[in-house]
């Protein structure tokens, strides 16, 4: 590679030409060869599903076969969890608008020290 000077002002030459030439025709080449081998691919095809809420059986086999696996203990908890989580549906709204309060009240009181502490720096 030859150096150029920092203040050389740029000149179009046959080699840029060329370059550009055989950039356009990759660039034309490899979006002819995409838009022919278009291929469009049916979810419902290959998982066997019919609608988006329902879970192929064999998905449903194993997910059947891995809580069979659980010991008995495990399986009382996990059902516990589950009940207990429908508690905690209410409660988040309730728990969002606190923190939204105590958020405000926290700007109010930095706005009213950064006051005071620009009223004693006069």
């Amino acid at each position: 590679m030859s150096r150029r000077k920092k203040n050389s002002e740029f000149q179009f030459g046959f080699g840029h030409f060329v370059r550009l030439i055989i950039f356009g025709l990759l660039c034309y080449s490899a979006i002819n060869y995409l838009s022919k081998n278009k291929t469009t691919i049916d979810p419902s095809t290959i998982l066997g599903v019919t609608s988006s809420t329902q879970l192929p059986p064999n998905i449903k086999t194993a997910i059947d076969q891995i809580i069979s696996h659980i010991p008995p203990a495990q399986k009382e908890q996990l059902n516990q969890i589950l009940s207990n989580s429908g508690q905690f549906s209410g409660k988040i709204p309730q728990f969002i608008e606190q923190k939204i309060i105590e958020f405000k009240k926290d700007i109010i009181t930095q706005i009213y020290q950064n006051i005071l502490k620009s009223i004693e720096k006069k």
